[in-house]
């Protein structure tokens, strides 16, 4: 397993060096090794988009999503994806099923700023702005509340 660990290091290296080619093909390598390790899909995902190779791409977040059908941020990428191919109704079903994991989250995390400025950016990207803004104002909220707490425990 060391062996799996150094090797996606270095496949990590070569793509954020911008050595795209090296680094889908250091990717290929983990996953010959693990077919499931979801980040070395999305990282070889990254890789192609950076090669402009678009539709082997999809294929690397549609093996994400089999993997993890929750992980909202590849359904969100996975969007924005097909929305840069100009394939908006399938762009739009991704960016609606990023929303439903965002809402699954939230259920459980409901005071999660994090969790809620990114539904709110997922939100405006989908031109919903008032529903964006319901979500922006949740998070600073949250936020406001977080640093008195904060102030409040330093003082205590």
């Amino acid at each position: 397993m060391e062996e799996l660990s150094t090797q996606r290091k270095k496949c990590s290296k070569l793509l954020h060096e911008g050595r795209f080619e090296e680094a889908l093909r250091c990717f290929d390598k983990v996953l010959e090794i693990d077919p499931h390790d979801r980040i070395a899909w999305v990282n070889k995902g990254s890789s192609l988009i950076c090669l402009h190779r678009r539709e082997e791409a999809l294929r690397c977040y549609d093996k994400v999503l089999e993997i993890d059908p929750y992980d909202t941020r590849i359904w969100r990428e996975k969007g924005a994806l097909l929305s840069l191919m100009h394939r908006q109704e399938e762009a739009k079903k991704c960016y609606n099923e990023a929303l439903r994991c965002f809402d699954a989250e939230l259920e459980i995390s409901p005071y999660n700023a994090s969790l809620w400025r990114e539904k709110g950016a997922l939100l405006s990207l989908m031109h919903r702005q008032e529903e964006a803004k319901k979500c922006y104002n949740e998070a600073t909220k949250i936020e406001i509340i977080d640093n008195h707490i904060r102030d409040l425990t330093r003082k205590g």
